[in-house]
């Protein structure tokens, strides 16, 4: 027994469902990435971080900016260049790099000044925490960014 099966507009529909699919992905790329922004600032806002100046908070004010083809899109989300950004992300010692400096001088936030060899920084996880929260809420951005790009596309 054979069956033949028309499919009249079945390229509409492909062409229809590989546009909905692009647009999907590209919204979806831009939500989760501006979820991680949004928490970056979040967790800079003293939930992480002791704010002092605000320098590293304002340093990740830009917007996501969405690069490479309509189909493989990706994010790119930066901040200013700012010395202090590693550290308080990963962690580390800091130590007197000038030759014939034995020793580091700062001044603390009471205004009282030290002195020290080396100075160990705990990490301070400020993006890690943003891109595993924004990761868990990967599933509702998605589905929010597939019905969106239907509505935009008239699906």
């Amino acid at each position: 027994m054979n069956f033949k099966v028309e499919t009249p507009g079945l390229a509409s529909v492909q062409s229809a469902l590989g546009r909905l699919a692009a647009e999907a992905t590209r919204e979806a790329v831009f939500s989760v990435a501006n979820e991680v922004r949004t928490q970056i600032l979040v967790n800079l806002s003293g939930r992480v971080l002791r704010v002092r100046t605000s320098a590293l908070k304002r340093s990740w004010s830009g917007f996501p900016r969405i690069q490479g083809a309509p189909g493989s899109p990706f994010v790119v989300l930066s901040s200013q260049k700012i010395v202090y950004a590693r550290i308080h992300e990963y962690g580390g010692t800091i130590r007197p790099v000038s030759p014939g400096v034995q020793w580091l001088r700062f001044k603390l936030a009471s205004g009282e000044w030290r002195r020290a060899r080396e100075v160990v920084i705990p990490a301070r996880r400020y993006v890690s925490l943003a891109v595993e929260y924004a990761r868990r809420r990967v599933p509702a951005l998605v589905a929010a960014a597939v019905a969106r790009a239907r509505v935009m596309l008239g699906l």
